[in-house]
């Protein structure tokens, strides 16, 4: 299994509001997926221990502001230049 990164958008991680906004959304998103297990923080990201297939359509039910909140990783992104 792959777990889905998400990064929380930096200018919201800044205020309370921004805060709670991504914690509401994370709570909706595991009241709409069957996920077993919680996220966990790793370094910046916020890790959700499942697909991406079955994340990111579930965002979209639960939450449909979430590319608001979060910054997802795009391929290749830890490329060094």
């Amino acid at each position: 299994m792959q777990p889905t990164r998400l990064a929380p958008e930096p200018s919201l991680v800044a205020t309370s509001l921004g805060r709670e906004r991504m914690l509401d959304a994370l709570r909706r998103l595991y009241q709409v997926v069957e996920i077993p297990d919680p996220p966990r923080i790793e370094d910046y990201w916020i890790v959700i221990p499942a697909e991406p297939a079955l994340v990111y359509p579930g965002l979209q039910r639960a939450v449909p502001d979430w590319f608001e909140l979060f910054v997802v990783p795009r391929e290749g992104a830890r490329r060094t230049r």
